[in-house]
């Protein structure tokens, strides 16, 4: 650059004077604003979003365990009426067999006819069994 050129920034340089670093700030701080106009609709969107699913009573954590929990709870109540289903079958079995009668109270409830004695008989373990034990 020549020497006319210097002086003619220089002269520009000192006419901005210090305010002239603050409006160049603004003015790419304007700039980088219109560039950007979506970022605080995505941070209210990303705020409502946390208090929704983070913050309240229905958030995931505590919709994860109740999910856990009625999962649960359903293969609770399948065994129950499987079990339900079962023993509805053996109670029709006895109302309609007598026999059936006697063979569940001898089997289950230890009981015995009047004229009957019991005699209980325990196996002994064999001598393969007490080989393989030790």
């Amino acid at each position: 650059m020549n020497n006319s050129q210097e002086q003619k920034s220089q002269a520009q340089g000192r006419a901005k004077g210090p305010g002239a670093r603050l409006r160049s700030y603004r003015e790419s701080y304007r700039v980088w604003r219109a560039r950007h106009r979506y970022i605080p609709f995505v941070a209210v969107a990303l705020i409502s979003l946390l208090m929704i699913f983070v913050f309240s009573d229905h958030n995931l954590l505590q919709t994860y365990k109740r999910s856990k929990r009625i999962s649960g709870l359903k293969k609770e109540l399948r065994r129950a009426r499987e079990s339900y289903r079962q023993d509805s079958i053996r109670l029709e079995e006895i109302r309609s067999n007598k026999d059936g009668v006697e063979q569940i109270a001898r089997e289950r409830f230890m009981m015995k006819a009047p004229d009957e004695q019991v005699f209980l008989v325990e196996d002994k373990p064999n001598e393969k069994d007490k080989g393989q034990s030790q």
